[in-house]
């Protein structure tokens, strides 16, 4: 075999991909995500529903006033004259520091639903990474694919030049072109991957993959800030304002009205003029109270219960993840070994090409081998990347930010 040949497998067999280009910004490509999200589209509209309960609650009264018109007649017993004609202004009245109560309960939902919406966003987050996870999987498959294809055609056309030279047998050139057949089978494969999972990532961001998405190192351990434990913390606290309020709220509203009456008894009577007041004084029933009662207390009680439950299972997510890191760095380490291992028997086989002791069969044999184990090498890489991000995830963490993202901040 001519020096040519082994010169063009060797280039093509240890050049690999070049370096990522500038990392795009990762920011942008999230927010692109929650703008498409209809979860996080939701939570943002309910904002405007609490200010406005929140602006109602500072009124001088709870509800609208009320007009009220009536009219009096004597034409089903008998006309002889008789009229009266009411007029009624009324109005509902606050209970004493019932404005303050529901201002305060507004306070406490806009705190909670900033604590859903850093939830919401971060479950989304994590819908990204592993979107974009299974992106760069499949594109290095692709990538190796594609150097494993230039390679077979590389050595298809000397071995052409080869037989029409009359150097090699023509059954050396009937394998060569057996293994680009199987190459461009195997990257149409691996192409076809790599667009379904690029597709899917634009979907759901409405942006191309990054080059690329470097995880932060943080230490595997649960923090108390968890979002999703604040957004729990922040319902139990919206419960409890719920409870003072609805212990102020024991009745309806009491009513205040300005009535006016013009009455007269026969038809030649001249009208009488009267005006009061009227007041409706409302009392507390068990049977109102105590189904709201109950109901909020079944609320406090499962975020309770919700609270102590995913505290614990994110303390078990964490514990996975970290294990899942550790697992997929042993692996990149193997894979790593194992190419080494092709790549240097690799060069033995060319050794033995370059002699004449080695076949083609040999030869290309041991070039599939080494891409194969370069694949799985670069994927293995990828993997400790991907298990990092889940740790990350389970941590709470978003990909742009080393730390969990303040509730507060977060409802601004």
């Amino acid at each position: 075999m001519q020096w040519l040949l082994i010169s063009i497998l060797a280039l093509l067999l240890f050049s690999g991909p070049a370096g990522p280009a500038q990392a795009d910004d990762m920011r942008q490509v999230l927010e692109g995500a929650w703008a498409r999200n209809a979860a996080i589209a939701a939570l943002t509209a309910r904002r405007a529903e609490i200010l406005a309960r929140k602006r109602a609650a500072g009124r001088l009264t709870p509800g609208p006033p009320v007009l009220g018109v009536g009219h009096l007649n004597g034409y089903v017993t008998g006309d002889d004259g008789y009229r009266e004609y009411d007029v009624e202004l009324g109005t509902p009245l606050w209970l004493p520091g019932e404005g303050t109560a529901i201002r305060l309960v507004a306070d406490a939902e806009l705190v909670q639903l900033a604590a859903e919406l850093v939830m919401a966003r971060l479950a989304v987050a994590g819908a990204v990474r592993d979107a974009y996870w299974r992106y760069r999987l499949a594109a290095v498959a692709a990538e190796v694919a594609r150097r494993r294809l230039d390679a077979a055609r590389a050595l298809e056309g000397d071995l052409v030049r080869q037989v029409r030279a009359g150097q090699v047998a023509r059954a050396d050139l009937l394998l060569a072109v057996a293994e680009t057949a199987d190459a461009r089978a195997i990257l149409s494969t691996a192409d076809a991957s790599a667009t379904q999972a690029r597709l899917a990532f634009h979907a759901l961001t409405g942006a191309a993959p990054p080059a690329d998405l470097a995880e932060p190192e943080v230490p595997a351990q649960a923090d108390a800030n968890h979002p999703r434990l604040n957004a729990l913390r922040r319902t139990v606290e919206v419960s409890e304002a719920t409870n003072r309020l609805l212990k102020i709220q024991d009745r309806d509203s009491p009513e205040v009205a300005l009535v006016g009456v013009v009455e007269r008894d026969l038809a030649n009577d001249p009208y009488d003029k009267r005006i009061g007041i009227r007041v409706v004084i409302p009392f507390a029933t068990e049977g109102r109270n105590e189904p709201r009662r109950k109901a909020n207390a079944v609320e406090r009680t499962r975020a309770l219960a919700e609270l102590q439950a995913t505290d614990s299972q994110i303390r078990t997510d964490v514990g996975q993840a970290e294990a899942d890191l550790a697992s997929a760095k042993e692996r990149e380490m193997l894979a790593g070994e194992r190419y080494r291992a092709f790549a240097e028997r690799l060069e033995l086989v060319e050794r033995s090409v370059r002699a004449g002791e080695g076949g083609l069969v040999e030869l290309i044999r041991a070039r599939a081998s080494l891409f194969e184990a370069d694949t799985a090498r670069l994927q293995n890489q990828i993997a400790v990347m991907q298990a990092r991000s889940r740790l990350n995830q389970a941590l709470g963490l978003d990909p742009w930010s080393p730390v969990p993202v303040p509730v507060q901040e977060a409802g601004k």
